[in-house]
């Protein structure tokens, strides 16, 4: 083999073999990179969700207790006499519930039941929708008897039409008379009732999902989906080692894996609520198409550096050590052919250079004996 070949096949092993471990590192590290990239985006995506769940409870709750605290409400319940009730208070009651709904059209119904669950006055935006009078056996007036004084947010079905909502409520209790003494106890008079319809919600995770085909959704205590910006997913259910992940509290962080109608997924989930979760899921084939991507990105620079450091090194190699062996052969044939004062053009300040010199003196020394000898 010649010295060209020879050297080829020691710097392309010399060079490969560092060049693919720091592709390897780089190639790890940046989809480290990714894969915490993609735990931070679920997290930012979920706690932004988690702000607009908690802003919707905390606006229900401050207007439950101001709408409780309005006098016309409050003279409306202390009115004993049904007749002045239903016929003079309920219609200004209602116009004034209407303009509540006005400013918060997410309030579907605003509803005041009686303390037997008896449905007294309805306010609601779509009139279509049916609806029970009588609410005393239900979820939602056993959760506001066991609230006692304290404001009810719940997210439940609404038995009338089966959608999913958010359930606001509080009772209000008052003193017979305005003229009571402040000693007088209060009676339970009824309870305030919002029906907050969730859209907004689904809104929000239509337009802030995962990559390009992640989703966020919120799912009940059963690991049913409840809210979901494809109304098709609804009622679907999660895998109950997803649902165990989300009572344990471990389904923040880091990202977990599991299978989804199928798909395998990464997850991670947060709560709204004691029956009420948010989760967010990216495929992981999206996940390994993008490493395989970055495998092949991090492949081709790779080998383009052997390429390029291979083509200058040999250049180099070639200039400081082929071309001077070359040049010191042929001068070498030259003086066996009887021409011993050879112009070798090598003037580099190196071994070769010295050894240019001593072959040139060498060949005047060699003349000049022969000249001698003759």
């Amino acid at each position: 083999m010649r010295l060209k070949g020879k050297l080829l096949s020691l710097l392309v092993p010399l060079l490969l073999v560092p060049l693919l471990l720091l592709a390897w590192a780089a190639y790890t590290q940046l989809r480290d990179q990714s894969a915490e990239k993609l735990q931070r985006e679920l997290t930012t995506l979920l706690g932004q969700l988690q702000l607009t769940s908690q802003a919707l409870m905390d606006t229900a709750a401050a207007n439950l207790e101001l709408f409780a605290n309005s006098t016309q409400i409050q003279a409306y319940l202390l009115n004993d006499s049904e007749s002045d009730r239903y016929l003079l208070m309920q219609p200004s009651l209602l116009r004034l519930l209407a303009s509540y709904q006005a400013a918060y059209p997410e309030y579907a119904e605003i509803r005041i039941l009686l303390p037997d669950g008896y449905e007294d006055t309805r306010s609601v935006l779509d009139a279509t929708r049916g609806h029970s009078e009588d609410e005393s056996g239900t979820l939602l007036f056993q959760a506001l008897q066991a609230a006692g004084d304290a404001p009810l947010l719940r997210f439940q079905d609404n038995p009338d039409d089966g959608r999913f909502v958010l359930y606001a409520g509080r009772a209000i209790r008052l003193r017979d008379g305005y003229d009571d003494p402040l000693s007088t106890p209060t009676r339970l008079r009824g309870y305030l009732v919002l029906t907050i319809e969730p859209d907004g919600l689904a809104r929000q995770m239509k337009a802030s999902q995962a990559g390009a085909s992640g989703h966020l959704f919120a799912v009940d205590g059963q690991g049913r989906i409840r809210i979901h910006a494809d109304a098709d997913k609804v009622g679907a259910k999660i895998p109950d080692g997803w649902l165990q992940r989300l009572r344990e509290g471990n389904a923040g962080k880091p990202v977990n894996t599991g299978l989804l109608s199928g798909d395998d997924m990464n997850f991670q989930g947060a709560r709204i609520t004691d029956n009420l979760w948010l989760l967010a899921t990216y495929p992981v084939d999206e996940f390994n198409a993008g490493a395989v991507r970055l495998a092949w990105n991090v492949l081709i620079i790779t080998l383009l550096a052997l390429v390029i450091m291979v083509t200058v090194t040999f250049w180099f190699m070639n200039s400081v050590f082929i071309r001077p062996v070359r040049v010191l052969h042929a001068a070498t044939r030259m003086v066996g052919e009887g021409n011993l004062r050879v112009d070798l053009d090598l003037t580099s300040d190196d071994e070769i250079g010295d050894l240019a010199r001593a072959f040139r003196e060498m060949g005047e020394g060699l003349h000049a004996s022969h000249e001698e000898i003759r």
